[in-house]
């Protein structure tokens, strides 16, 4: 009997030496009351962004898991819109319709064993309504003024149309249809186009097009168009001293240039012209070297349609030399000069970077 009641004795030290070494983990209804709780989360700002876009901002909320953005739309119930991070705080929502109104609440939760655990939620939520689709037609631009500046140079002008995100202006010539010119701003209401060419007729139209969530939208446009014929022609002052210079070739060139009138000058006794921002002078008595030569000088102080062997007004100091460089005519003053091997010399005047002037001095054999 007293080795019975000692055996006992040792099973019941032994089991609750055991007992006394495992920890105890409680229930899942426990955990829920006891460290599973979620707080409520505040609501803090909507925002309507546009007809086709809402966001919504909260607080965060300690220890969640995650949130859930519910929405709902005049009498209907809350539907669950999307799950968000834990680290979220904000939410947009991009599938709205224009002109109608929304409200939205949102849920915390927490994960706890498997099991989730939901916070509570501001049940009146926030309510934005979205703004009326804005139209998306672009008005036709109604054209304004064409003119030919010059041989080379065609001027047009537009009324601009609200909203738009920019303009294309198109050309065309003779029965060809319409082409791109350029693009031009917003901002723009006029295109001088300089690729035009001297006794051609050209047709212009311009159209608005906007940019609407990433297509681009036309409007109609004149396709009658305004029409402009250029007139003149360009000179090339190459082309009059091909064979030497002589005075029937002066008052050739003086003619060509139009609009010029002869005058006297001390300098000039023989001939003298001047008008349309150019001079030209012929002296038939000046002494180059030993000879009774032509003494020519022409000035073009301006003059965009005379041009030297292709070099014009407007020019950069790179596209004048580059031009120059084609008939080996090469500088030998530090740019202020430019001549060949025919002993004729071009002053050039730069300003800003453009050529504002240059003259021609030639003092050929006499024929």
């Amino acid at each position: 009997m007293k080795k019975k009641k000692c055996f006992l004795c040792t099973i019941f030290l032994v089991a609750f030496m055991l007992l006394g070494s495992l920890t105890f983990t409680a229930g899942p209804a426990e955990v829920s009351a006891a460290t599973g709780n979620v707080g409520t989360v505040r609501l803090r700002t909507i925002n309507a962004v546009s007809s086709t876009k809402v966001r919504l901002t909260w607080n965060k909320v300690s220890r969640a898991s995650g949130y859930r953005v519910y929405r709902k739309t005049g009498n209907s119930g809350w539907k669950a819109l999307k799950n968000a991070s834990a680290a979220a705080w904000a939410c947009t929502d991009t599938t709205v319709k224009p002109g109608t109104k929304y409200t939205y609440t949102v849920r915390a939760y927490r994960r706890v064993n498997g099991k989730v655990v939901w916070g509570g939620y501001n049940k009146k939520g926030l309510t934005a309504t979205t703004p009326k689709a804005v139209s998306q037609s672009v008005g036709t631009v109604k054209l304004r003024t064409i003119n030919a500046v010059s041989p080379t140079k065609v001027r047009l002008t537009w009324n601009k149309v609200s909203r738009a995100s920019g303009y294309r202006v198109y050309r065309k010539t003779g029965n060809s249809g319409w082409k791109a010119l350029k693009n031009a701003s917003a901002a723009a209401w006029a295109c001088t186009d300089t690729t035009v060419k001297p006794g051609t007729k050209y047709t212009y139209t311009v159209r608005a097009y906007r940019r609407v969530n990433g297509k681009v939208i036309w409007g109609g446009y004149n396709k009658n168009g305004l029409t402009v014929s250029v007139s003149g022609k360009v000179l090339d002052l190459k082309n009059y001293f091909q064979k030497g210079v002589s005075k029937s070739e002066m008052q050739r060139l003086a003619a060509d240039i139009g609009g010029m009138r002869k005058s006297a000058n001390a300098k000039y006794p023989s001939l003298y012209y001047t008008g349309n921002n150019m001079t030209v002078g012929v002296n038939l008595n000046a002494l180059y070297g030993t000879y009774k030569d032509e003494y020519v000088r022409i000035r073009n102080s301006g003059n965009v349609n005379a041009r030297f062997y292709g070099v014009k007004i407007g020019d950069t100091r790179q596209q004048m030399e580059s031009k120059f460089g084609k008939y080996n005519i090469r500088s030998y003053d530090g740019g202020k000069t430019y001549t060949n091997a025919n002993a004729w010399q071009v002053k050039v005047v730069f300003s800003g970077g453009k050529l504002k002037a240059y003259t021609y001095i030639c003092a050929p054999t006499s024929r």
